[in-house]
């Protein structure tokens, strides 16, 4: 009989003290061996989940897409964050990881008992010692303290790294990425056979590990298969969820383009129905900047416009990139490779054509002409640039995506008559955002009425090849649109002012609010107190 992952106890560690080495390179272009000593624990036990009908194991890309879903959805609850998850999300993207940590910190309403807990929650255990021991009862109150604030939050780290039945050794040739993916579906395995009532769900967009997951008997879902699922109970589930490109990169070759007419022939030399060429292959960029036939660098669109930029080359060398197809979904900051183009005129009139052909008054493109004001801008781009060397994007290295800000395309009358304001199913809308350096973002929301005339922040969730305009989903609702101070908020947000609220530690290190300036400290200063002062400091300062 072949033994599988389901059979956690034909793996465990007979000796609570494990060694783990590895090799990593320094900044000195030096190898240093690293030597890790890690001491398993045997006393942990699985949570009551009182009240829960699944439980939920979360996976690192899960977290790493799905991040806005996951804080903000009513239908995620009584959740399984392994320590795996929480180590390769930190190393990855801080601010994700910081989200997670206050999903699962712990609030039990005294500041003593929260540091505690949460000190037993970042708590690694040590090896054992016979000078330094905890009480048994101090013990005892802050796991009930845990406990209580876990079972509140329904967010729970569970430290498999550090626990005999859950920890697992990396195999010979077995990469990192595949190890983490085995010791979360342990975390599964375990969870499956130690709880009673609750099904365990892992929830993973890997096709690889939703695969082993699903041949070892676990209830393996991808994000949008979750969400389908809880439909029924969670009628508006699913509103933050991110579109991935992988799910798009399975769509048929008879699939509509998003964003556009529903009948509508293919603008490039494909036969899949897409809109724009697919991006090289990994290998053939190596080659292509080897070889010097490919260029790299930073795109920066031109001021006012999403339809003509220039790549910064290595040498300072600028090549010019104007039109969708030549700029192939690359936005505002990106970091592409860029081939030159001898046959500028044939991309030309692809592109034209793909304007003229993308004809729906709902998504923002029409029929009709080109308005004079946009020939004019277009001509002056041509000239002005003329002399720099035209090129075309063939790849992406970099994603270099933000938050955006911005309003809703207003719908036409009989599209708003159809939807109405009580409509639950999700329908398209059109994302113009402030900065004019980017296109329109497609987004799907159930609360289009509750959008309209807002201000509010898109995430970016991809663009895939099928898709006229990238898609993405809202995040937050910043205001009403013409308020003065949602208007302010939104430029602080659009040039990345940090606005969120001190912490305790810097407000205790201010004087008391009631604290007025005496006599000593007002001599030898000019009081200014009465006038409105703005200090605008340099970069740097």
């Amino acid at each position: 009989m072949d033994v599988t992952e389901a059979d956690i106890a034909d793996d465990v560690p007979s000796s609570s003290r494990q060694l783990s080495s590895w090799l990593r390179r320094t900044r000195q272009n030096k190898i240093r061996k690293v030597v890790r000593e890690i001491y398993l624990r045997d006393d942990i036990t699985p949570e009551s989940f009182d009240g829960a009908d699944q439980v939920l194991v979360l996976d690192t890309n899960i977290v790493l897409h799905q991040i806005d879903l996951i804080a903000e959805d009513e239908c995620v609850n009584h959740v399984v964050v392994p320590y795996t998850v929480l180590q390769e999300v930190r190393h990855r993207n801080m601010g994700i990881y910081s989200r997670l940590r206050a999903l699962c910190r712990v609030e039990t309403g005294d500041a003593k008992e929260d540091e505690v807990a949460e000190a037993e929650l970042n708590e690694e255990p040590a090896p054992p010692s016979s000078t330094a021991k905890r009480g048994v009862g101090d013990r005892e109150r802050a796991k009930e303290a845990i406990a209580s604030a876990r079972n509140a939050r329904k967010f729970y780290v569970f430290p498999n790294e550090f626990f005999r039945e859950t920890y697992v050794e990396r195999l010979p040739q077995e990469s990192q990425n595949d190890r983490n993916d085995r010791a979360i579906r342990r975390v599964a395995h375990w969870y499956r056979r130690h709880i009673v009532g609750p099904e365990v769900l892992l929830l993973t967009d890997d096709k690889a590990c939703k695969a082993k997951a699903v041949d070892d008997g676990l209830t393996a879902l991808r994000a949008a298969e979750f969400i389908e699922r809880m439909r029924p109970k969670f009628p508006e589930a699913g509103e933050k969820l991110a579109l991935r490109d992988d799910e798009d990169a399975e769509k048929p070759a008879t699939a509509t383009p998003r964003g556009g007419a529903q009948k509508r022939k293919s603008l490039i030399n494909s036969t899949d129905g897409s809109v724009y060429p697919a991006h090289l292959k990994g290998s053939e960029v190596e080659q292509g900047l080897k070889e010097r036939r490919l260029f790299q660098g930073l795109l920066r669109m031109h001021m006012n416009t999403c339809m003509h930029g220039t790549v910064t080359c290595a040498g300072s060398e600028e090549i010019e990139v104007s039109g969708r197809l030549a700029l192939n979904r690359a936005i505002d900051g990106d970091v592409v490779v860029v081939e030159k183009l001898e046959d500028v005129e044939a991309l030309e009139r692809a592109d034209k054509r793909l304007r003229r052909e993308v004809a729906d008054g709902d998504f923002g493109v029409t029929e009709k002409a080109p308005s004079t004001t946009d020939t004019i801008k277009e001509t002056t781009m041509g000239t002005t640039s003329s002399d720099r060397p035209k090129g075309r994007v063939v790849g992406i290295l970099k994603r270099n995506w933000r938050e955006y800000c911005g309003t809703l395309r207003p719908l036409h009358a009989e599209r708003r008559r159809e939807a109405g304001p009580e409509v639950y199913n999700k329908s398209d809308r059109v994302f113009i955002p402030t900065d004019a350096r980017l296109p329109n973002i497609m987004i799907q929301t159930r609360h289009s009425a509750n959008l309209e005339n807002k201000r509010i922040v898109v995430n970016l969730d991809g663009w895939d090849r099928f898709s006229h305009y990238p898609s993405g989903h809202w995040t937050k609702i910043l205001g009403d649109v013409g308020d003065r101070n949602v208007e302010s908020m939104v430029i602080l947000h659009e040039h990345g002012v940090i606005t969120r609220e001190f912490s305790e530690a810097v407000y205790r290190c201010l004087p008391p609010a009631h604290w007025q300036p005496g006599p000593e400290d007002l001599k030898g200063r000019k009081d200014l107190r009465g006038i409105c002062i703005c200090s605008v400091d340099p970069p740097g300062c």
